[in-house]
Formats: C-alpha cells, structure tokens, sequence
C-alpha cells in the first residue's frame, strides 16, 4: 500500500480492467472517495473522463486526505464503480495517508523525532531500532510513550545531579508526584520544570521500549513466558510454574526509570 502525506491532492490511475485483468471498455463511470470506516469523503460522482480511454486518471482533492484532530495514520480508498455491456463491478485502490509530522511534544512523545534520534545515539544494542525505518519508529515510539504514561513518577527537584543520574541521597527538597492522568494535561512548559535528568530518562526509555516493541523473539519473551531454560540439541525447553511479574514494558526500559518510576498496589478486602 502506498504512503502518502496527509493534506494534499492525491493523483490516481486505475486501468479499465475486470478482476481477471483483461481491458473492458466502461459505458459508465461513478467515483467514491471513502475513509477506513468506509465514511464517504468525496462523491459519488462522474468523472470528467473520456469513455474511449484504458484508464482513468483521477485527482483525489486535498479535502478528503485530510485527517481529524489527533490522527497520525488513515487510509482513503478510491472506489471506482463501472458499468460495461457485460455488467456493473466495482475497482477499489487504498492508499495511506500519514500526517507530515507525527511525533508531538507532550501529546504522544517525550520529545521530538529528530531529539530521540541524538538519545539513541547513546543507547547500546539498539538492534532492532538501528535496522528500521523512520515509518516503523515512529509508531513504536507512540506506543512506547502510551505505555510510559501509564505510569506514576516521582520527579526530584533539581540541583542533585551526580554526573548522568540523580543522587538520591542528597535530596532535602520536595518530591512532586505525577500520576498517569496528568499526562494528558501536560504542557511543555510544566515538562521543563522537571529535574533535567528525570527528562531525560523519560526520553531514554522511549527509545529503549521502542526498541524492544521493534523486536520480535527476544530472550525477554521467553522468559515472559516462564521459560528458565532452553537445549538446542534434541530440543527441550522447561518454563517454571508461574509467569514474572509484568508491567508492561521491557527490563531495560525499567532501568533507565530506576529511582523515579511508581509503582503503587491497592490491597483490598473482599
């Protein structure tokens, strides 16, 4: 499926052929523009195009690939519906629109793509991150954000930096708690107000989770499943009785949260 950007006129050819790919000649033309919801954006309408053609080019209006407030990803689907002497058949072509900029401070990244790219720098063994495109980073990246927000953060005042990390034994000043639904009232200018090195770390673990969604098969997974080990030769694996505890993110992910993640449990009687 083709990727285009979001927001412009989009300009389509769609050969007069049946479904087995043999010419037909239309005696009629409708043309449709809908939306992954099958929401009709554009028409019905008839084409201005020459019946004697082999083709029909049509310009699809800037109008309809434009996506709602918040979406990044949408899919238009050109349908083209022709009447011949044998009958009516329908001829559908998608194709992905994607907004111009899709990482947004504060609304579903810690920072910007071209700032997690410098973090990156400094990250080891970024596998699958190293080998993936930009259109496949940037989805791992807004999902690695949605998983970190889920979280509550302890944030340290500033002035205790000890080199890359905070030293938490020397810390006399208030400690501001951020609970999950605050981020989505978060502004940029509340963000700046957080102890750089709990930024930062913030920024490291996106990259790092967003790494770990890239990869597929890791020794992580085995060993969230309960496998404690693995023979190659004469196959045989052993998975202990119960899974470890999960958070929904990756352990390396975690480490680079060490000291400011929250992780609160609420015990009940029933």
């Amino acid at each position: 499926m083709k990727n285009l950007p979001a927001g412009i006129a989009t300009t389509l050819t769609v050969p007069f052929q049946n479904a087995s790919g043999v010419a037909v000649t239309p005696t009629g033309i409708i043309v449709t523009v809908l939306d992954e919801d099958g929401r009709i954006l554009h028409g019905p309408e008839i084409p201005t195009a020459s019946l004697e053609d082999e083709e029909l080019v049509y310009v699809v209006p800037a109008a309809a690939n434009v996506l709602a407030p918040g979406e990044a990803v949408g899919v238009r689907t050109l349908e083209v519906e022709l009447t011949t002497a044998d009958g009516a058949f329908d001829l559908r072509h998608s194709y992905m629109i994607r907004a111009a900029l899709r990482l947004r401070h504060l609304v579903n990244s810690f920072a910007t793509y071209e700032r997690l790219l410098v973090v990156a720098e400094d990250l080891p063994r970024l596998d699958a991150w190293v080998m993936a495109e930009q259109s496949q980073r940037e989805p791992a990246l807004i999902e690695a954000y949605n998983r970190l927000t889920r979280f509550g953060y302890r944030v340290y005042p500033a002035g205790y930096d000890d080199g890359d990390e905070v030293n938490f034994n020397a810390i006399s000043g208030p400690i501001e708690h951020v609970a999950p639904r605050e981020w989505q009232a978060m502004t940029p200018d509340d963000f700046e107000r957080f102890n750089p090195q709990f930024r930062k770390a913030l920024a490291r673990a996106q990259v790092q989770e967003a790494n770990a969604i890239l990869t597929v098969g890791t020794a992580e997974d085995h060993r969230a499943s309960g496998l404690l080990s693995k023979t190659t030769g004469e196959s045989s694996a052993m998975f202990r009785s119960g899974k470890p505890l999960d958070l929904g993110v990756s352990r390396e992910t975690l480490e680079h949260l060490s000291g400011f993640i929250e992780i609160r449990a609420r015990i009940s009687r029933s």
